[in-house]
């Protein structure tokens, strides 16, 4: 992304000719402005003076959102945050800004908003006023950009919302597993004491087994799969099913390492399938069964990736994106869990009873989001 490049597309050219010029060197033309791109062009230039660009560099550098080969002028996110830092759309108070990146570690602890077990809040709703203590104007725009700057990290994929959770507070990009720390202090002293590793995902975020790992099945889809045939042929699964099912639900960590959660499995499997003994209930995203299976691969992907929280945030397809689609779920709104600590029961009790999130059990990958009710 060009940050100078939006100043020289206007459907009709201008007039006033801009060049630039390096010391010792003949003045290059960059092409022609109107009266207002000029003033754009200064008021960028006069940015820059106050020391937003290096504002600009340390907050990007703090967050750790690292590209390519780690050099600030290689950097994909530094890029993109410029960009949109730039856009004369965007009103920027640059001694606020200052303040907010200089300080930003101590004074907005985010922890805070995702504490101790589950809750749920609107990111949009939360974060705003903060963003207007420095962006005085289109504020909720700047907000949506900066939400989708995504570009991938030694090749691994960076999801929706973690940059701006790397601005907005006291969180960086992990240097572990790539999820998002939360610290306490400033990013470079020692204060650890209070870090949590989040796991952030939007609509459609996978959680188990993904296409990209050549050959890799769905074990959830595989198990609700098999009890779907048994309850279409005999309403209740078979002896024979039961060996395939625990064979399958002993792939998962969690339920090696911990008998009582494999037992447990079973029994949900078993009474959410008698329960409601019919196809088209139980392949449901936010039916019973589908929801002890989910809940079961996302308590061993957040076990499996030692992060402390999931949090979902409504935004992706337009589907998703559109609250009368979502069972009236709000853009932006915002879920989060702590599985490990609170223990799988808890965990799937929590999909289950409080519709808490819905899982897609597709063949190749487990995904999940915001729940719906049944």
């Amino acid at each position: 992304m060009k940050p100078f490049k939006h100043f020289f597309e206007d459907d009709e050219p201008g007039k006033i000719d801009i060049f630039a010029k390096e010391p010792r060197k003949r003045a290059e033309p960059l092409g022609q402005v109107t009266d207002d791109g000029k003033r754009d062009i200064e008021r960028y230039i006069d940015n820059l003076h106050q020391g937003g660009n290096e504002l600009i560099e340390k907050i990007v550098e703090d967050s750790n959102f690292i590209t390519k080969t780690g050099r600030q002028e290689t950097n994909d996110y530094l890029r993109s945050f410029r960009a949109v830092m730039a856009d004369a759309k965007y009103r920027i108070n640059w001694t606020s800004f200052a303040d907010h990146v200089n300080n930003r570690f101590d004074n907005y602890n985010i922890q805070s908003d995702i504490g101790p077990t589950y809750g749920d809040w609107n990111m949009l709703e939360l974060y705003l006023p903060r963003i207007k203590e420095f962006v005085e104007s289109n504020a909720e725009e700047w907000f949506e950009e900066v939400f989708t700057i995504s570009h991938k990290i030694a090749g691994t994929s960076v999801g929706d919302g973690e940059f701006l959770l790397g601005i907005v507070g006291n969180a960086k990009k992990g240097s572990d597993k790539g999820d998002i720390d939360v610290v306490e202090g400033q990013p470079g002293g020692t204060m650890l004491a209070g870090k949590i590793v989040l796991e952030v995902g939007t609509a459609g975020k996978i959680i188990g087994a993904s296409s990209r790992e050549a050959g890799r099945k769905n074990h959830g889809r595989m198990i609700r799969d098999l009890v779907i045939q048994d309850v279409e042929k005999f309403q209740e699964i078979q002896p024979n099913t039961w060996v395939e099912i625990d064979a399958l639900l002993l792939s998962y960590d969690v339920n090696q390492a911990k008998t009582n959660n494999f037992d447990l499995i079973k029994e949900l499997i078993q009474q959410y399938t008698l329960e409601n003994p019919t196809k088209a209930i139980l392949e449901k995203q936010n039916s019973k069964l589908t929801r002890v299976i989910g809940g079961l691969v996302l308590y061993d992907y957040i076990v499996g990736h030692k992060d402390d929280c999931i949090m979902s945030i409504n935004y992706g397809t337009n589907r998703y994106k559109r609250s009368d689609k979502e069972g009236s779920i709000a853009l932006y709104e915002t879920r989060y869990a702590y599985p490990k600590k609170m223990g799988l029961k808890r965990t799937i009790g929590l999909m289950v009873d409080q519709n808490f999130y819905n899982f897609m059990l597709d063949g190749d990958a487990t995904r999940f989001r915001l729940g719906t009710k049944n």
